[in-house]
C-alpha cells in the first residue's frame, strides 16, 4: 500500500466518557471523517484499547469507578497502548495546579475544556493525529 492508500485510510478514535450525550454528541461531530468507538467508563476503555489500538483516545477525567488520570496512567504503562496519544476532555479547570500537574504526570498530550467548540475538536484531533504521524 502507497502513502496514498494509506492517507485514505480512516482514523480510529477511541472515546471514553460516562456520559452518553457527551459519546453520541461526539460520535456525531466525528464520525463522519473517523472511526468513532465509544464506551462509557474507565474499565471498557481500557479493554478496547488492547483489542483496537485506536489512534487517539479522548478520555473524560471525572468518572466513575475508575477515573481517567488512572486510565491514562494505565494506557501508559502498556507496551501496546503507551504510544496512543490521550487527549483529556473535561470540564475540569486546567489551570488548577492540581489538574495541571496530573495530566503531565500521566501523559496526555492535550486538553480540551468542556463545553467545547466543535473547530477547537477538530482542530486538537488533526493537530495531534499529524504530529504522530511525523513521529512514526
Amino acid at each position: 500500500m502507497d502513502n496514498r492508500d494509506k492517507s485514505l485510510i480512516k482514523k480510529t478514535i477511541l472515546v471514553i466518557d460516562d456520559i452518553q450525550a457527551n459519546l453520541e454528541t461526539t460520535n456525531a461531530i466525528l464520525g463522519r471523517d473517523y472511526n468513532v468507538i465509544t464506551t462509557n467508563n474507565g474499565i471498557d476503555g481500557l479493554q478496547l484499547s488492547q483489542s483496537i489500538i485506536p489512534d487517539l483516545i479522548l478520555l473524560d477525567i471525572m468518572m466513575p469507578d475508575m477515573d481517567g488520570y488512572e486510565v491514562c496512567e494505565k494506557l501508559k504503562i502498556n507496551s501496546n497502548t503507551k504510544n496512543i496519544p490521550v487527549i483529556f476532555i473535561s470540564s475540569l479547570d486546567l489551570e488548577e495546579e492540581n489538574t495541571k500537574i496530573k495530566k503531565l504526570k500521566c501523559g496526555t498530550v492535550d486538553f480540551i475544556h468542556k463545553p467545547f467548540e466543535i473547530s477547537t475538536l477538530r482542530n486538537t484531533i488533526i493537530r495531534t493525529l499529524n504530529r504522530k504521524n511525523q513521529l512514526n
